[in-house]
């Protein structure tokens, strides 16, 4: 004796998962990090991250972090990577700086360094001049502003630039 049955099985696929693509940030600077394609998400590691459950989460990483995140779609499941790297700040360095003579005078110099970051330094002042070495400073409190090739800022405030009298130079000549 012989018997059949038909049994239908329905396989349903893992959720098509979209995840941001990879995101550089500079330290202390956030990302949003979104997927799509399920119903429900879980990301990790949590380190870093706003919430660890939902399709949008923020990030901030004090290092380059893997983040999955797993959507879950009636009990089928599919992963996805985030990669959140994190940009160095650069540091600004005083290589040398001359204070003013007086009278009234702008020549007052700065120049400075920086390191750290990821190079190609750009660097900005308060008094609108540009480059890491400006003349014709006047008395007073400068700021300057450097940017590296990823985007990550980091400033410095000059010590105060003063105004400092020249030595007079006196000579002698004698007489009887």
């Amino acid at each position: 004796c012989t018997d059949s049955k038909v049994i239908t099985v329905t396989v349903t696929p893992s959720p098509p998962l979209n995840a941001t693509p990879a995101a550089s940030v500079c330290q202390g600077v956030s990302a949003v990090l979104t997927a799509s394609g399920a119903s429900s998400y879980s990301w990790s590691p949590a380190v870093g991250l706003s919430a660890t459950t939902g399709g949008s989460v923020t990030a901030n990483p004090t290092t380059n972090t893997n983040y999955i995140v797993q959507g879950n779609n009636g009990g089928c499941i599919s992963t996805a990577t985030v990669v959140v790297t994190v940009g160095n700040t650069p540091i600004i360095n005083i290589a040398s700086q001359t204070n003013i003579t007086c009278n009234g005078l702008s020549n007052g110099t700065a120049n400075l360094t920086a390191s750290g970051g990821a190079g190609g330094y750009y660097f900005t002042w308060s008094t609108a001049q540009t480059g890491n070495n400006i003349t014709n400073l006047p008395v007073g409190t400068f700021t300057a502003t450097v940017t590296d090739a990823n985007g990550c800022t980091g400033s410095l405030s000059l010590p105060n630039l003063v105004c400092v009298d020249e030595v007079p130079t006196a000579s002698f000549t004698a007489s009887n």
